[in-house]
């Protein structure tokens, strides 16, 4: 992934740690804050600057998801 230095705020794009995540949507944001939370404090113990890094939800339906053999996930979940 390319990154402006300026994407998102001033950052250095060589250091950057940019972290997409596919989740269900639907939830609620408490979950995702303490996400969000959890993965700044690994960062700050494995030494890396929590303030050069990206993280990325990207919340789909249940129709948006497929397993195999057994269908959507909208088939698995009884929906």
């Amino acid at each position: 992934m390319a990154l402006h230095p300026t994407f998102l705020g001033s950052r250095d794009p060589a250091a950057a740690i940019v972290t997409d995540i596919a989740l269900l949507g639907g939830g609620t944001d408490t979950p995702k804050d303490a996400l969000y939370a959890d993965i700044r404090r690994h960062l700050e113990m494995s030494e890396f600057a929590p303030e050069t890094t990206i993280v990325i939800l990207i919340e789909k339906a249940a129709i948006g998801w497929s397993f195999d053999p057994q269908g959507s996930v909208k088939k698995v979940l009884g929906r």
